[in-house]
């Protein structure tokens, strides 16, 4: 794309592809920015995975009868249904690919996501903070999605990351999960990316 040190920026999953990124091509970007990951992930296996996310994930590959069943379905999660605004609206417009009967699946792919979500954990996310020489800003989700203490990111692993990063700043969202945290439920998140990226 031909651009020189960009700010690189990633949300879940997307977060820990850019942190690789930034420690293995430092000299590729000019700052980072990490939404609600950026730590090992509390889990092994799918299977020990939190309820939200397996929630989450088995959308992915099924089919169901209309686009407004889907729509029902998501609106129905604690986590997202309160919290419904237009951008949720256009991300999941997006997400579907029509079928010719009117079912809609998903057009993420489920092999996919759980193969990267595994190469991401062999990547040992906490053996590249030190690599990591961009000025990073690390926002975190710190609403539950469920449970008690089953957001992404724990006290802990923002403690862990913020030693590990040496330019790291760090602001916390107690009041967004870690969807709502992107999805323009609050100007917050927005407004620490923007004051980051122009200081």
């Amino acid at each position: 794309m031909e651009l020189e040190r960009p700010v690189i920026i990633g949300h879940s999953l997307g977060a820990m592809i850019a942190l690789y990124f930034a420690a293995h091509y430092p000299e590729k970007l000019s700052k980072l920015v990490l939404i609600d990951a950026g730590a090992p992930y509390g889990w092994k296996t799918v299977e020990d995975q939190p309820v939200w996310l397996k929630n989450s994930v088995s959308r992915l590959g099924a089919t169901t009868p209309s686009y407004a069943e889907y729509i029902a379905y998501l609106q129905a999660a604690p986590y997202l249904g309160p919290y419904w605004n237009a951008y949720l609206d256009l991300y999941f417009t997006h997400d579907v690919a029509q079928q010719e009967d009117g079912s809609v699946v998903s057009k993420v792919s489920l092999p996919g996501i759980i193969e990267e979500a595994m190469n991401a954990q062999q990547a040992r996310p906490d053996e590249q903070w030190a690599h990591v020489q961009a000025p990073t800003l690390l926002l975190r989700a710190g609403q539950k999605l469920l449970y008690e203490h089953d957001q992404l990111l724990s006290d802990e692993a923002v403690q862990n990351i913020r030693q590990g990063i040496s330019a790291c700043q760090f602001q916390d969202f107690p009041s967004l999960n870690h969807y709502t945290i992107v999805f323009g439920v609050e100007p917050g998140p927005a407004e620490a990316i923007r004051s980051f990226i122009e200081s």
